[in-house]
């Protein structure tokens, strides 16, 4: 199977200018000072060397894509400005613009002092888009016009492009592999008549049956959501948050089952997607967990925006939060901004659910086998500089906007059998991309490593292909590839080679770690060349859970079918990720030491079920024998706030509990999964953690909330004090009364104790 970006473009390459007055806002609010918390989660020791540079700040200035752009004169939401800037044409990864056509940029500081000095000056010349209290940086709308004198500004660091970011729904079959890996088993469609779309997540996750014995729904607890929007499709989806309240698929007034609590609040002004997937989400929470309050915010186009919006909807209650994104500069092999900050607020006693992505599709190794594998990612434990096919060195210097760049190419072949590139059959959309990141600290990349595509036998494509790195600062870049032109086709099967190419004559080249993992559009790796055993032994294929999922704190999803929970989805992102680096130092923009020892992460944590039902989002399914007619959403998108109600339940059985203990619960309670149709080449617990969500077993684990103490009963009267009502107006009297303030409490109280017990390092 694969996974569907969200394109935030028109078919000008612009935003919508409805949508682009959501990006303007107006009104910045600085933060005083940067809320840190101790986290729980120390790092492996690193190793310690004097920095050439004390400060560790490099030079203020414009990224090289951002100053290409402003040289050549293109229009900034066109293909040809994002091509301009050494970014994809759309889609992920793609510069971000609002519908004024203005440019959303992050001004680095070298400290907070700096970055709120700046202020005054900044609004004096740009609107003011975010003030970063994660990072010393201010996000901007601007014209490349004003590009140079923004960085000059005192204590710019740097001036980098903010990105679209890569969500973790998904579509569709593959077409070589729906019939072998086939869906099966019926539907099982619960839900009270108030709905009018069923929930078809209870039976799988046994959420029905705590429903029914405990009487559970989620009320006391607050979810926030994490997606590219709420409420901005318009009229490219089929419903919009009103309508959805009234059919009981969300909170609020109106709403059929009696949840009049609305969402909110509602952060969506820096959104730079539109297809509401963060209300599908939520829409997944509120079908298993109808009572939480919900929550929603964008991850914006920042690591840093995305990290201030996590603090956002803890500083407004959250106890879970769950997100579906990754932003394309997030570090694979160190612990990121964003992922710092959710080690921050496990720290506090919030539990992070994120989807494990999509990119764990599912091929064959080998010409002419029927091996079935994992083939979502390749990697090799060094650069092995070999030849290029010809040209490669004109690519390179179009894609880092040079002139004579020497190039050498990754020798992709088996021991004693080189191999300029790396054949691969690729099922994919229209439009695709490819990302590759190689083992250097953020802020200390020396090497400058690019992916290029070329047809099987090595020669140029016929259509578009765009590559580049995203910044001057992330050891990260991409290959972008338009299959076709022609709007009626959905997917395409394609043979082509994959290079990777190095910058000899670019800073100070090495040999690093590199892994290319494949993002692609709808399908996924169809056939990589080699059979298991003909691979280097220092090749990895498989493993595709990247950017924070991969970290520690969160609580990472896999998925599974919702109507055939025991088969995985054959796209639900594989483990191992392993940090090389301690964490990124946005304070400093210091490069991180390597660890004396690699860190070892394995993901996910366990599984939650897709193809759950929506009332729009995101394909209208019909005809099939396997599920009914509607709209179903598929992908790890789906699973994760699953997983986010099911925690929300179990705080509401257990309130004394702390997120970390319900966390345990969750993970050391799932149900394993039975044996898959392959071998996936990786343990278990990097396929499937330890299994699939289960709410009962879950809350079976936990002890359950302490009776209320006993009120003494209140003298016979046939009045109330105060109010006038009879006795027989309000049962059991001022009693009554004082076990529903009694009640009313105790969720509040047992929830400040639970944050209070995190935050002192303890369990209980």
């Amino acid at each position: 199977m694969g996974h569907a970006y969200a394109d935030a473009r028109t078919s000008s390459g612009r935003t919508d200018d409805r949508r682009g007055a959501t990006l303007r806002r107006k009104a910045i609010g600085l933060t005083s000072g940067l809320v840190v918390a101790a986290s729980l989660f120390a790092f492996p020791a690193v190793a310690q060397a004097d920095p050439a540079d004390p400060t560790g700040i490099a030079d203020g200035g414009v990224s090289s894509g951002l100053a290409r752009l402003a040289a050549s004169g293109a229009t900034p939401g066109t293909p040809e400005a994002s091509r301009a800037a050494g970014l994809p044409a759309e889609g992920p990864g793609s510069l971000a613009v609002d519908g004024s056509g203005r440019v959303i940029v992050e001004l680095r500081f070298e400290s907070f002092e700096a970055q709120r000095a700046a202020i005054p000056a900044i609004q004096g010349l740009v609107e003011v888009r975010s003030v970063g209290v994660s990072a010393p940086a201010v996000s901007v709308y601007a014209t490349p016009d004003l590009f140079d004198d923004a960085a000059a500004l005192p204590g710019v660091v740097s001036l980098e492009p903010g990105l679209l970011s890569k969500h973790a729904s998904s579509t569709a079959l593959p077409t070589q592999l729906g019939a072998a890996l086939g869906f099966s088993g019926d539907p099982d469609l619960t839900g009270a008549s108030c709905r009018s779309t069923p929930v078809n997540t209870a039976a799988p996750l046994g959420v029905d049956t705590v429903q029914a014995e405990y009487g559970l729904d989620g009320t006391g607890l607050t979810v926030g959501v994490i997606s590219d929007s709420y409420d901005l499709g318009g009229d490219k989806v089929a419903t919009d948050a009103a309508e959805d309240v009234l059919a009981g698929a969300l909170p609020g007034p109106g709403n059929p089952c009696g949840y009049t609590t609305p969402v909110g609040p509602i952060l969506e002004d820096n959104a730079t997607m539109f297809t509401d997937e963060g209300r599908a989400m939520a829409q997944v929470v509120h079908g298993i967990a109808p009572g939480a309050r919900l929550m929603f915010a964008t991850e914006g186009a920042t690591q840093t925006e995305f990290a201030d919006n996590i603090q956002t909807l803890v500083d407004n209650g959250a106890d879970v939060i769950v997100d579906d994104v990754v932003q394309y500069t997030e570090p694979w092999f160190q612990q990121g901004v964003v992922a710092q900050k959710i080690a921050d607020i496990r720290a506090e006693g919030v539990l992070y659910v994120a989807a494990a992505q999509n990119e764990g599709s599912i091929g064959y190794l080998g010409a002419g086998t029927d091996d079935i594998a994992p083939t979502g990612s390749w990697e090799s434990a060094e650069y092995r500089p070999g030849d290029c096919f010809a040209g490669i060195g004109a690519m390179m210097d179009t894609a880092l906007g040079t002139t004579g760049t020497e190039v050498d190419c990754m020798d992709f072949g088996p021991a004693g059998a080189p191999a300029k590139g790396l054949p691969v059959t690729l099922e994919t959309a229209a439009t695709f991309a490819l990302m590759t990141q190689w083992a250097e600290p953020v802020d200390g990349r020396s090497t400058v490593i690019v992916p290029f595509l070329l047809d099987a036998a090595g020669a140029p494509l016929p259509l578009s292909t765009d590559s580049g790195t995203f910044d001057d600062r992330t050891p990260a870049s991409y290959v972008a590839y338009t299959a076709t032109t022609d709007p009626t086709v959905q997917t395409v099967l394609g043979d082509y080679t994959l290079v990777l190419a190095r910058a000899k004559n670019v800073g100070e080249p090495g040999t690093p770690r590199v892994k290319v993992i494949f993002t692609v559009d709808t399908g996924g790796v169809q056939r990589l060349p080699y059979a298991r055993g003909e691979w280097r032994d220092d090749v990895v294929i498989g493993p595709a859970v990247f950017a924070h999922p991969a970290d520690p704190a969160v609580l990472t999803s896999g998925a599974a079918p919702a109507f055939n929970p025991e088969r995985m989805e054959n796209y639900s992102g594989t483990g191992p990720a392993t940090y090389y680096f301690g964490p990124v130092d946005a304070l400093t923009s210091r490069p991180a030491e390597r660890l004396l020892e690699p860190r070892v992460l394995v993901k996910p944590d366990l599984i939650g079920v897709d193809y759950v039902r929506t009332t729009f989002f995101e394909s209208y399914y019909s005809g099939s024998t396997v599920i009914p007619d509607g709209y179903y959403f598929p992908g790890t998108s789906a699973a994760a706030p699953g997983v986010a109600a099911v925690a929300a339940l179990a705080m509401q059985y257990s309130p004394q509990s702390t997120a970390e203990q319900v966390r345990e619960a969750l993970v050391s309670t799932a149900v394993p999964m039975p044996e898959q149709p392959f071998d996936y080449g990786v343990s278990d617990a990097n396929v499937w953690g330890s299994g699939r969500v289960f709410a009962p077993a879950a809350i079976a684990a936990l002890p359950p909330a302490p009776a209320p103490a006993p009120v003494p009963a209140a003298a016979a009267s046939t009045r109330l004090a105060d109010t006038g009502l009879s006795a027989g107006g309000a049962p059991g009297g001022v009693a009554f009364l004082a076990l529903l303030l009694l009640a009313g409490g105790a969720l509040v109280s047992f929830r400040s104790a639970r944050r209070a017990a995190a935050a002192r390092g303890t369990r209980g």
